[in-house]
């Protein structure tokens, strides 16, 4: 199991991530949605 949580303060947005894989496919998924937010 694997998890990641990520903060985007500027943008008010909060990436939270669960994933059954192991390291590193929550962080992956969590770095390609916070690449996909919008910049405040």
């Amino acid at each position: 199991m694997n998890a990641d949580f990520a903060i985007y303060p500027h943008s008010g947005y909060t990436v939270i991530v669960l994933a059954n894989r192991g390291h590193p496919h929550a962080a992956n998924v969590a770095e390609f949605i916070g690449a996909r937010l919008p910049r405040a």
